[in-house]
């Protein structure tokens, strides 16, 4: 499997609670001899920087199945945060029991919303 790629950013501006509403739709590129079933994930990371980062937020289409032309997920969470806060967006795909098979390509469609709940304490 390849690492994460970034496919956007978020800033959150301030300190305080935020509710975190992120979307993705994937579409599967008629790649000649995808054979593998893949996992396709969107993922919300924070510092440090590294594969993931801290985790805000991540969800699963699912296994994406040779035959599919495109998937979604979404997850909706609140975090909080002290300061300023970046949060990277990134999409990354594995084949089916992590094997060497052919997954195929992927583009993904991506919406994330950030709302200041609360301020902190």
């Amino acid at each position: 499997s390849q690492s994460p790629v970034k496919v956007g950013a978020i800033e959150l501006p301030e300190a305080g609670i935020y509710l975190i509403n992120a979307y993705g739709l994937f579409f599967g590129h008629p790649t000649p001899g995808r054979t593998a079933p893949t996992h396709l994930y969107l993922g919300l990371s924070g510092p440090p920087e590294g594969f993931w980062g801290d985790d805000y937020g991540t969800c699963s289409s699912g296994v994406f199945s040779e035959h599919d032309l495109d998937a979604t997920c979404q997850v909706a969470r609140t975090v909080e945060v002290t300061g300023p806060t970046t949060l990277e967006i990134k999409a990354h795909g594995f084949p089916e029991a992590n094997t060497d098979s052919v997954g195929g390509e992927f583009d993904v469609i991506v919406e994330v919303t950030a709302l200041r709940v609360a301020l902190p304490d």
